[in-house]
């Protein structure tokens, strides 16, 4: 360990940060080569435990989908370790906020995914007495850090620039500078896939699944991270809604679909959710090879 690194966690210890509940840790989907967790709430002392023992033992690649508003800098620290060591991807989907210590592990990522909607946000270090020789430390080793995985000169001047009480959001122009990060259009807003519908004539080829997969965010990805968190999505509704889900999946490719009617509302819940969440996946997947290949890939 460098000795920055060192005295980076030192510090870190003498900082405070959201002393509301903990971050709540959830895996949403598990398949062969990739395990989707969600990360979602402040980040306090004790997260990071529970994080790496969570990750530790999976052997596979893990997609973190992150919503916090940063906390306890020491923690963040060993999360973004972890983060870049297993080499995971961070996602912060639409309406989600990634600020202060998050940042860190946004940055620690080997492939970054920003939905339309989402925020990411920087500042410098704080504690609960205000900015003084340690926060002013905390905040040039945060620096080090985001420059040591490439983040651009100009988004590591605002986190130094910004007052601990203020929050620097970034434009789109500036996550898109950040290397290896990617926007997603017209992304389903939670997580995970339904059937594909059965009119598909590309066939798939598994064979080059996970070089794909560990590549940057290309169609192929999009399309696999697509179908992954229908499937959560999916797995987490009750029978009824799951029912009408099945219906709108199986008969979506038919020239005349027909309504999501029934005396069930549980039924026509999930049917219209998944036209809605499927109708734009269906476009991508039919003008998109690569995107196609990606949501047909188990």
């Amino acid at each position: 360990m460098n000795r920055w690194r060192a005295s980076f966690l030192l510090i870190c210890l003498l900082l405070s940060g959201w002393p509301v509940m903990a971050m709540e840790f959830r895996v949403l989907s598990e398949e062969e080569r990739l395990t989707f967790i969600q990360a979602q709430g402040p980040i306090r002392l004790g997260d990071e435990e529970r994080f790496i023992r969570l990750v530790g033992g999976l052997g596979r690649r893990v997609v973190l989908v992150v919503d916090s508003p940063g906390g306890n800098l020491a923690a963040a620290d060993r999360m973004r370790g972890l983060v870049a060591g297993l080499n995971m991807a961070v996602v912060v989907p639409t309406g989600a906020t990634c600020a202060s210590a998050c940042f860190l592990l946004f940055a620690a990522a080997k492939d970054r995914l920003i939905e339309r909607g989402a925020r990411i946000g920087v500042h410098s270090a704080s504690v609960s007495a205000g900015e003084n020789a340690n926060t002013m430390a905390a905040t040039v080793l945060m620096a080090r850090v985001a420059r040591e995985y490439a983040i651009p000169n100009a988004i590591v001047g605002r986190m130094v620039t910004t007052d601990p009480g203020q929050m620097a959001w970034l434009t789109d122009d500036e996550i898109a500078s950040i290397p290896r990060t990617e926007f997603m259009e017209n992304h389903p807003r939670s997580a995970a896939l339904a059937p594909p519908p059965p009119a598909s004539s590309a066939p798939s080829r598994p064979s080059t699944d996970a070089a794909a997969i560990a590549s940057p965010l290309t169609g192929f990805a999009r399309g696999h991270a697509d179908r992954q968190m229908m499937d959560a999505w999916i797995a987490a509704q009750p029978p009824n809604v799951r029912a009408g889900i099945d219906w709108w999946a199986m008969r979506r490719s038919l020239p005349r679909p027909g309504e999501c009617a029934n005396p069930d509302p549980g039924f026509v819940e999930g049917c219209a959710e998944a036209r809605r969440r499927l109708t734009p996946i269906d476009v991508q997947r039919r003008s998109d090879p690569e995107y196609r290949r990606g949501w047909n890939t188990p």
